[in-house]
Formats: structure tokens, C-alpha cells, sequence
């Protein structure tokens, strides 16, 4: 039986997770992306994981690495995908922390929001549009 990690989700509010709950995948599409990770050259213990809907669909798709305790942390670039495949949010963890440009997609594959991040914090500007590509809301500097 394959076991996915789970998301540890703090808040509606998009504070990302700490570390990545211990469950991996064991066997199957893991094996192949930890192998090719190490082809890569990540020394450094990090590897993808990978979380999947129900159809086998990827679901998330997120670099970690060994938090020293026996657990993982995000740390590198993440993609959240819809059932159907398109991109739903991309953006990058520094060691656990939001870090850098954050963007999300409506299911029509338009632009919703885009954010710039430093260590989980919000720099300047974010910005969000509706379905139809119209700006609906930005906050000030």
C-alpha cells in the first residue's frame, strides 16, 4: 500500500507548514523521483514529494529535506495542481518558510493572485484578478 504524506495546513490564511508530516511514499512514483533527485546532484538529502488525487493525478508536487529530527521540511519550490492538472498555486519554502513569488490560478488557467515572500513574511504588494483576468484588489506598499 502506498502512504502519502500529508499537508500540514496551519490557517486559511496560507501560513505554510513547519515541516512536512513524517508519512512518505513508499515504493512506486517516490522511488523514481528520490533516484532521479540523487542523479541531479542533491547532496544535500533533499528530495520531491509527491501527493496525488484520486485518479492518480499529481495532486502537490514539493522538494524537501531531512529536518534533523527524523521528519521533513518544505524547502525549494512546490506546485498545487486542480483535478484536471492545471497549476493551482507554484511558488518556493525556504527551510519551512514561504519564500519568494507566490502565484495562484483559477481553474481557467487565469491569473488569480501573485505575492512576493521573505522568510513567511508578505513584501510589498500582492495582487488578485477574477476568472476574467480583471484586477479586483491590491493591497498598498
Amino acid at each position: 500500500m502506498i502512504q502519502a504524506f500529508e499537508r500540514n495546513v496551519v490557517s486559511a490564511s496560507r501560513r505554510p507548514p513547519t515541516s512536512v508530516s513524517r508519512r512518505v511514499y513508499h515504493g512506486g512514483p517516490f522511488i523514481v523521483l528520490f533516484l532521479s533527485s540523487l542523479l541531479a546532484g542533491c547532496g544535500d538529502g533533499s528530495t520531491v514529494h509527491v501527493r496525488r488525487w484520486a485518479d492518480g493525478t499529481p495532486k502537490e508536487v514539493v522538494r524537501v529535506r531531512p529536518n534533523g529530527q527524523g521528519g521533513w521540511i518544505n524547502d525549494g519550490k512546490f506546485t498545487l495542481y486542480y483535478p484536471d492538472g492545471t497549476r493551482q498555486e507554484e511558488g518556493y519554502y525556504r527551510l519551512g518558510n514561504l519564500h519568494g513569488a507566490l502565484t495562484h490560478w483559477h481553474e481557467n488557467g487565469r491569473k488569480k493572485g501573485e505575492s512576493h515572500w521573505e522568510n513567511g513574511r508578505l513584501i510589498g504588494k500582492w495582487k488578485m484578478w477574477d476568472k476574467n483576468g480583471k484586477p479586483i484588489q491590491e493591497n498598498p506598499e
